[in-house]
């Protein structure tokens, strides 16, 4: 469900109000028989009527913002699938008390969350990459990771390596950070 608001919002602020459904929030049958899935998906890059750049043949996607949005989803399936199985599952199945792990278990969501609306946000600039601010943000949201992962392994291991995802933040903030400088260059072109 929170998926396909998100797809949905997103969609809306492509310009793209009411795509073609059968009420699931997904395209309809119908829709699809006539364009295809290939069909569909091409007219989520299709110009929104109001697109400054409509027409242009070239249009200016930005691909840093695409790669960036890879590798959080790759965070995000290894949140899920390695780190709650080997970390949230042992806490939950402790004696710990039940208010704490409720909080562990709602922290534990919230990264594999903000990792999900990262995602969206970053194909959502991959389409429009003129929002900088937003671009920005997600940048700030990934060095403050990078900088917790790493404050906490040098503090409670003695190392930077036992919380070693630290460089994978800011490699991904890298990445956006060319997506920003890539995003100005259209700008000017």
């Amino acid at each position: 469900m929170v998926v396909i608001l998100a797809a949905t919002s997103v969609l809306r602020m492509m310009g793209i109000e009411n795509p073609p459904s059968d009420g699931s929030g997904l395209p309809s049958a119908s829709f699809i028989g006539m364009t295809g899935w290939s069909g569909w998906a091409a007219s989520l890059l299709d110009p929104p009527p109001n697109d400054p750049i409509k027409g242009n043949p070239m249009r200016k996607l930005n691909y840093w913002y695409l790669t960036a949005a890879v590798l959080c989803l790759f965070m995000m399936g290894m949140q899920i699938f390695v780190g709650t199985p080997k970390l949230n599952v042992p806490i939950q199945e402790s004696s710990l008390p039940s208010g704490v792990r409720a909080v562990a278990e709602v922290a534990w969501h919230s990264v594999t969350t903000a990792y999900g609306l990262m995602v969206v946000a970053l194909i959502y600039l991959f389409i429009k990459p003129s929002n900088g601010a937003l671009a920005k943000y997600i940048i700030a949201q990934l060095v403050a990771l990078s900088v917790l992962f790493l404050i906490y392994s040098i503090t409670r291991f003695g190392n930077i390596t036992s919380m070693y995802l630290w460089p994978l933040f800011l490699v991904i903030a890298a990445t956006v950070g060319v997506g920003v400088h890539q995003a100005r260059s259209f700008k000017r072109t």
